[in-house]
């Protein structure tokens, strides 16, 4: 399920630090690379926030600081979409889903939140 890991998220110095969005890391899957940043803290319960169509992981900036304090935050530029583009082949919701499920495996995510603007509520609910 998973894929090529490139910025590790595990230790403290790892991955580029955007002061917004927290750690950039990008995970390469069959027909694109995944752009992924994660805030908060290690260990806390883990938010995810999955885009509709046509925008990116920069829709949920106005959410992000009342949910940082509390719970690690995964956003993420769903395929196709964002910084996760070229896309080679064309688009599907369950796709997107098994993505979110890799990214999940390689934060060894026994548990996460889902939650998700139009299309990333299709996305969370796969």
């Amino acid at each position: 399920m998973g894929g090529a890991l490139h910025g590790p998220v595990g230790s403290p110095g790892s991955g580029d630090l955007d002061t917004a969005y927290g750690r950039h890391f990008t995970l390469d899957r069959p027909g694109c690379q995944v752009h992924c940043w994660l805030a908060g803290q290690d260990g806390a319960p883990l938010v995810t926030l999955s885009h509709a169509a046509l925008v990116d992981h920069t829709l949920f900036v106005h959410q992000l600081p009342a949910l940082t304090d509390r719970y690690r935050v995964l956003t993420w530029d769903i395929r196709g979409h964002g910084r996760s583009r070229p896309l080679t082949g064309p688009f599907s919701v369950p796709d997107a889903a098994a993505d979110l499920a890799a990214v999940l495996d390689e934060l060894r995510a026994e548990r996460a939140v889902m939650l998700g603007h139009s299309m990333g509520s299709y996305v969370g609910r796969k």
